[in-house]
């Protein structure tokens, strides 16, 4: 349509013309519409205005003729046009059009010709979009259909163009209806210019206001509407949204509003389009609705996962903070936290999963959609909100989960109340206590506000996992009608979701539960059930997963994180790496006795003596294991440790400094973009473009709140019973903001997380030796704020994805926080207080498996030191190596990718992740190994290369499917069976499934010492 004071009309040096407009509706659904048109402009016909008092429909077709060139005015020229129960309008010419009418007549059906009545270039090209149709006279099509034959229009059309040599651009935004579904497309044979402008808005009601105008608004939440027109139609310019150049529209039937760039031959990524008729002074159009939104097509995610799961479009004008996303997060969050701290400290510890969350929120959410009045409140005249402003959105859906897995959470200073007044009988108040866990989790926000311009906006740092989500809460959100890829049905992405999840939910009850069996199938196991080696290389648990496999997806994404979702060139890092450490350099360092390594388990996190037995604290402190006692160190024996063990501590400081080599060697640019604006934009997407018309987070939010928990961590640092300076908290602090980049462009990239705990204890055994507390609360403070920010990072850039509301985000994240911090220690003081010995054997099941390994590090670390451990008297001090070998290591392939610039293996050896693939053994299981690749090639690899349709449409689904329907699953197995100690013992529940001699060690120390 076109209004009278039309701002957007491509050459305004031409007068108004108005002469001839048509409009059509429908009156019910697969019946033919009706069509009223005239020659007459239609400001000036009085028989409109009493036809529109009138008519009520669900489509309504309208179009001004605005005649241009050599056609007559006359009604057999004015749109729409109607051939069976399709309607046909479009906006703009087609250049050269008497040329190729010959030949677009001559492809035409008998029915298609026979159809023609009026000399124009829209209605040849109705004529010939009804000629892709099988069936152009049924009475309803599938948004494909239509899709499909628009996309054939043009391309015949532009095919005939280029065979006469036509080279003037043609504008080609047509429109098409059954009266149910439609079809729009924004088109332009160039890569140069700009289409004919094209809007769209959705919402709720489009409403006439008190003073004449309209708006598009969200007041019934059962009702829908979207409009589309040449220019917006209202004032109110966040309503409307504009659509790319070269892009195809699609309303489905229930109101879905889906963009399809048009790939073909002037399709183009760049932004170098230009009004077609500006005046030379004038090039750049100024589009005065839209400055910020001008070329967002042109922009997309240069990244196949991310546009396969993330939505291009956003409408600005769906809230997100929400009453209903506060009362059910706080809600939730409260809850949560109390039971997953509960359930902390017991022997099988269970926690609320964030696929869990997604689906209990979701249910939730569309509860109170239905149950809560659509009513104003008024907060003390401050603000006024809606407690049900309408649909609950996608938006709010991804808020809610946000907030509720920040409030729902156990702080990982939970673990330094617990070791200090459990191990080392040393009170902490309530207020103390608050006070380290707030700031603790509070800190990484001033880091994460540091780098949000580099790890969240920039298109490379895709943060895979985020996809899984993604593709979660759009399946739940945004319906499917009827898809049709390929030429054939296929089933929507909500009923792949729900059978996959369903399936695996019963799947999981055999290896959780009823087969435990298939979570590590060994065959060396049952070929050598004699053979000590034979077990310890075959063994998926205990072993080194030599010829295992698991069929249990609870232990394949356990640790690794889902396969689906890292991608293939990752995934081949972390398997190489495996392989050449795990079952190459530790069986050779094993069995040729590196460090001892036959006096003890091939694979063990234990601490032991010389004697090859369990490592007796209580020999080497006194004073109830608060204070070393060096006399009882030298008559009892050094600490020793696993082969296995021991190379997994050089390879954690390897990893500190080839991480950070890699990224300065391989990711300059994006460190150079932390001071640069003009670079940061340059490399933003079209999600980056979207979100900047959200207000972004402060900088002195983060600085209050930084400075915040700084000075209440001084507090606790320097209280009696913890005793570490202020110098050393800063240094914890500056260990984390030091590899927070390296770390995080390695997770954002490729999926894969790097650790930080050993290297914080590591420093504070240094600096501060003898004084266990000051070291965990080091630790705490070193790692705890590099977590806490890329978690946070992960969580903003879901939320950027999902075109949520930065400062939304924030409050969400830093209420979480606060609220699972108070019920944390809440319940912990509970537990304490109520529960005799709670930590000790004799508390079962309350035995606190997590905090007696803080506790042991506390005292490797704390007490004895690592300059015991790793000194020059040390046989482990040869792992100080790793810090060199690891800085060196990222130069190797960078050089020679330099030389042999088309090698891809080069161009895609990762190093850190090459280096931590063992990392994360033990407590992960080595069976996870092989099988978590198997699942990677599969997907990532061979369904990707020759099936890529379904690749691009199932893949992140299918990880959101396995993920929640094994979560349920777990928790299903917990409350139902495990919690009330049931169990089910057959041969498939062996404990030490069928490698009982896979955890011993090779030769028996105690009996060899005695027999010396």
């Amino acid at each position: 349509m076109q209004s009278f004071s039309s701002k957007l009309r491509i050459d305004t040096r031409r007068n108004m013309n108005g002469d001839g407009f048509g409009i059509g509706w429908y009156d019910k659904p697969g019946e033919n519409g009706c069509i009223f048109t005239s020659v007459l402009p239609a400001w000036s016909n009085i028989n409109l205005h009493r036809i529109a008092e009138k008519v009520k429909s669900n489509m309504i077709f309208a179009h001004v003729r605005a005649t241009t060139g050599d056609t007559a005015t006359s009604e057999s020229n004015c749109h729409p046009w109607q051939f069976g129960n399709l309607m046909w309008m479009h906006n703009g010419d087609i250049s050269g059009f008497l040329k190729i009418k010959r030949k677009l007549t001559s492809n035409l059906t008998e029915d298609a010709y026979a159809f023609i009545q009026g000399t124009t270039d829209a209605e040849h090209a109705f004529a010939v979009f009804i000629s892709q149709l099988d069936d152009p006279y049924k009475p309803l099509f599938s948004f494909e259909e239509l899709k499909e034959a628009m996309l054939k229009t043009i391309a015949l059309i532009n095919k005939y163009l280029d065979e006469e040599g036509i080279e003037q651009p043609s504008m080609m935004n047509f429109a098409v209806t059954d009266g149910v579904t439609v079809v729009c497309t924004r088109y332009i044979s160039s890569k140069k210019y700009e289409a004919a402008s094209l809007y769209f808005s959705s919402g709720s009601e489009f409403r006439s206001e008190s003073d004449g105008r309209y708006r598009m608004i969200r007041a019934n939440k059962r009702d829908k509407s979207v409009v589309v027109a040449s220019e917006p139609l209202t004032f109110e310019r966040n309503d409307w949204l504009v659509i790319p150049t070269n892009t195809l529209l699609v309303i489905t039937p229930k109101m879905n509003v889906l963009l399809y760039p048009v790939k073909d031959q002037h399709y183009t990524t760049q932004n170098e389009r230009y009004s077609i008729n500006a005046p030379e002074e004038d090039l750049l159009h100024h589009d005065p609705y839209s400055d910020d939104l001008r070329h967002l097509g042109d922009k997309d995610s240069p990244y196949e996962a991310v546009r396969a799961n993330v939505s291009s479009t956003d409408d600005p004008t769906i809230p997100a903070m929400t009453f209903r996303v506060c009362f059910i997060a706080i809600t939730l969050s409260v809850m949560f936290s109390f039971v997953n701290q509960f359930f902390f400290f017991r022997q099988n510890p269970i926690s609320i999963g964030f696929s869990v969350t997604i689906l209990l929120t979701f249910v939730l959410g569309k509860a109170m959609e239905k149950l809560l009045p659509n009513k104003t409140v008024n907060l003390f005249g401050i603000k006024s909100f809606s407690l049900n402003p309408g649909p609950f959105s996608a938006k709010e859906h991804t808020l809610l989960c946000v907030f509720t897995n920040a409030g729902s959470g156990v702080a990982y200073a939970i673990e330094v109340i617990a070791v200090q007044e459990l191990f080392y009988d040393i009170k902490s108040s309530v207020v103390k206590s608050l006070m380290l866990i707030f700031s603790t989790q509070l800190l990484g926000y001033g880091l994460s506000g540091l780098v949000h311009h580099v790890l969240v906006k920039p298109a490379i740092m895709i943060w895979p996992e985020t996809l899984v989500a993604c593709s979660i809460f759009r399946t739940l959100h945004e319906e499917e009608e009827d898809p049709i890829v390929n030429g054939r049905r296929v089933i929507t992405k909500m009923k792949f979701f729900v059978l996959v999840s369903s399936i695996i939910f019963f799947y999981q009850m055999l290896p959780g539960f009823f087969f435990q069996l298939l979570s590590s199938i060994s065959i060396l196991c049952f070929i050598f059930p004699n053979s000590i080696r034979a077990q310890q290389l075959g063994s998926g648990m205990t072993g080194l997963g030599m010829g295992s496999f698991s069929f249990d997806w609870s232990l394949i994404a356990s640790y690794l994180g889902s396969p689906l979702s890292t991608p293939f060139w990752a995934a081949v890092n972390v398997f190489c790496g495996f392989v050449f450490f795990g079952w190459i350099i530790v069986p050779l360092g094993y069995y040729l006795n590196w460090f001892e390594a036959k006096k003890f388990p091939i694979i063990n996190a234990g601490l032991f003596d010389i004697y090859g037995s369990k490592y007796n604290i209580s020999k080497v402190t006194t004073n109830n294991g608060t204070v070393f006692n060096q006399l009882g160190y030298a008559s009892y024996s050094p600490l020793r440790i696993t082969f296995f063990f021991a190379l997994n501590y050089g390879l954690a400081l390897a990893i500190i400094t080839a991480a950070i080599t890699h990224v300065l060697l391989n990711n300059w640019p994006e460190f150079k973009r932390l001071g640069s604006t003009k670079q940061r934009l340059e490399h933003e997407d079209i999600h980056g473009h979207l979100m900047r018309r959200y207000k972004s987070v402060p900088s002195w939010w983060y600085i209050i709140l930084f400075t915040a928990s700084i000075a209440m961590g001084l507090l606790v640092c320097e209280s009696k019973g913890v005793n570490l300076p202020w110098w050393g908290m800063f240094l914890a602090i500056s260990v984390s903001a030091i590899l927070l980049f390296p770390y995080g462009i390695v997770a954002a990239i490729t999926n894969v997380s790097l650790g930080v705990n050993v290297i914080s204890e590591f420093i504070a055994g240094l600096v501060f030796p003898g004084m266990p507390i000051a070291n965990i609360v080091f630790k705490t403070y070193g790692s705890t704020t590099l977590r806490q920010a890329l978690w946070i990072t992960t969580d903003q850039k879901l939320g950027h994805y999902m075109k949520v509301p930065p400062r939304d985000m924030f409050i969400a994240q830093v209420s979480g926080s606060l609220i699972s911090g108070v019920v944390n220690l809440i319940t912990t003081k509970y537990l304490f207080a109520k529960i005799p010995n709670i930590c000790q054997k004799s508390a079962y099941p309350w035995t606190c498996p997590g905090t007696n390994v803080f506790y042991s590090a506390s005292v490797i670390w704390g007490l004895i030191g690592p300059i015991k451990m790793f000194g020059r008297d040390s046989i482990y001090n040869i792992l100080l190596w790793g810090f060199l070998i690891g800085a060196v290591l990222p130069f190797i392939p960078w050089l020679l990718s330099k030389k042999y610039k088309k090698s891809l293996i080069l161009r895609h050896t990762h190093i850190p992740i090459f280096l931590m693939a063992c990392s994360v053994l033990p407590p992960a299981a080595a069976v996870e190994f092989p099988s978590w690749f198997i699942v990677a090639v599969i997907f990532n690899f061979i369904i990707y290369q020759r099936h890529h349709w379904w690749w691009v449409r199932y893949n992140y689904i299918l990880s959101a499917a396995l993920m929640t329907g094994t979560a349920i699953c777990g928790v299903f197995i917990f409350y139902v069976f495990q919690i009330n100690n049931i169990s089910f013992s057959w041969w498939g529940n062996a404990k030490d499934f069928h490698c009982p001699l896979a955890s011993k060690p090779l030769i028996d120390a105690k009996i060899s010492s005695m027999t010396i």
